[in-house]
């Protein structure tokens, strides 16, 4: 029972038609998405939805290292996907950085750019 609430609160957060385009959209699996999701949800200002450059290198560096390329290719990252160039990216955004920075080819990285 307590299975069924936790996926009807994660589903209120993240609904179905969401994780279907970010699927398509990223060639990660719907569970790879909703762990993305924790993580953002854990890293993202509060009740904003967003996630600025700051937390977005955190992020990175904790998942890749921390020497400075590292740095600057996360700060590249989020700059191309801060579309808005209001110093945020949302969820799907994040998702699709998330994916390009763990491709192993190059070239199949750009193709979701």
């Amino acid at each position: 029972m307590g299975d069924d609430a936790s996926k009807k609160q994660k589903s209120a957060a993240l609904r179905d038609p969401e994780i279907a385009v970010l699927k398509a959209n990223s060639n990660l699996s719907e569970k790879e998405i909703e762990e993305l999701y924790d993580e953002f949800k854990e890293l993202d200002a509060p009740g904003t939805g967003r996630m600025n450059k700051e937390q977005f290198i955190k992020f990175y560096t904790q998942i890749a290292g921390s020497d400075n390329e590292l740095v600057l290719v996360a700060d590249n990252v989020f700059a191309v996907f801060d579309t808005n160039h209001d110093g945020t990216i949302d969820f799907s955004e994040f998702v699709l950085a998330e994916a390009i920075g763990n491709k192993k080819d190059p070239d199949s990285a750009l193709e979701l750019s």
